[in-house]
């Protein structure tokens, strides 16, 4: 269930409840004055906070759509979701919290009323203790006014002060026409300033667009974690326990015991998954249990590589 509120400045005023298989009747008759406000009610949506470097506060929606899969079920061309920075920590670390919402639920919705003539200017929700929460928006990009629009206002709105020129020059007395076209000047001014920074502003989600496909392209390129530890237990004896485990952008470095150490290079080193298997520093022997301590690095082969 999920509900239709219209927005008069700070206060939301229900005006509906449906669910994902009707709607209202008489929800297209309200108040088309005032802005309506799509409110999606607890177990509609996903609500998270996670800790993250403080360098993931300038491209935080891209680095959590990356992160979804890790937290959550669900992938990122699964969810609409959106996410804000709650606070601060040490060591350059921020904690942030995302919202998501399945797009199969929230497009259903979307999708029934518009054929009812409602479009929401907003997708918030309530939190557990009943109270809307407005500074959250799900509300897809592509159901938002296109930034044409704007520009087109823009435009004609150029055009508007430069036939204001014109008609000044024409029309007004020569003591009151160079005042007003100064005026007018300075507003042509503002105006292309306005532009320049709507291209401006433009070419900065291009380039964050083009840097969340290289940061997915070098996820996907990687072999999965999981594959990584079942070949190492396929290829690892029974005598051998891991003690430690690092795993980065295609390295992977090993630490344990064994009763064999000497041997663990040339098993791996026949793995499809590995290459340049070496000891990173000289096998010792555990006093207590015996065993042979090791530390191994190796290259993991991307999944193309085979």
């Amino acid at each position: 269930m999920v509900e239709i509120h219209r927005q008069a400045g700070e206060t939301l005023k229900r005006v509906a409840r449906m669910t994902t298989a009707e709607l209202p009747e008489d929800a297209a008759d309200r108040d088309e004055s005032r802005p309506v406000v799509l409110l999606l009610n607890p177990g509609q949506y996903l609500r998270r906070r996670i800790v993250l470097p403080a360098a993931a506060r300038d491209n935080l929606i891209q680095v959590v759509g990356f992160e979804l899969d890790r937290h959550t079920p669900f992938s990122a061309d699964q969810v609409h979701y959106t996410a804000r920075v709650v606070k601060a920590l040490p060591g350059d670390r921020i904690r942030v919290e995302f919202v998501l919402v399945l797009k199969a639920l929230l497009d259903e919705c979307l999708d029934r009323l518009s054929e009812a003539g409602l479009s929401p200017h907003r997708v918030t929700i309530r939190s557990p203790e009943g109270e809307p929460l407005p500074d959250i928006d799900l509300l897809p990009a592509e159901r938002q006014p296109r930034s044409r629009r704007w520009q087109r206002r823009l435009n004609y709105g150029l055009a508007m002060v430069a036939l204001g020129l014109l008609i000044a020059a024409m029309t007004l007395p020569i003591v009151h026409q160079r005042r007003t076209i100064a005026q007018l000047e300075r507003m042509v001014r503002q105006t292309r300033q306005a532009a320049d920074e709507a291209r401006r502003l433009q070419q900065q989600v291009t380039t964050l667009q083009r840097q969340a496909r290289f940061v997915l392209d070098r996820k996907q390129a990687s072999r999965p974690l999981i594959e990584v530890l079942e070949e190492l237990s396929r290829r690892l004896p029974n005598d051998t326990w891991l003690t430690g485990l690092h795993y980065r952008e295609g390295k992977l470095q090993i630490d344990g015991k064994s009763a064999t150490a000497a041997k663990l290079v040339e098993l791996l080193e026949n793995s499809p998954y590995f290459r340049n298997v070496h000891f990173v520093s000289p096998i010792t022997q555990d006093r207590l249990s015996g065993l042979e301590r090791f530390r191994i690095s190796m290259d993991v082969k991307r999944d193309d590589a085979e």
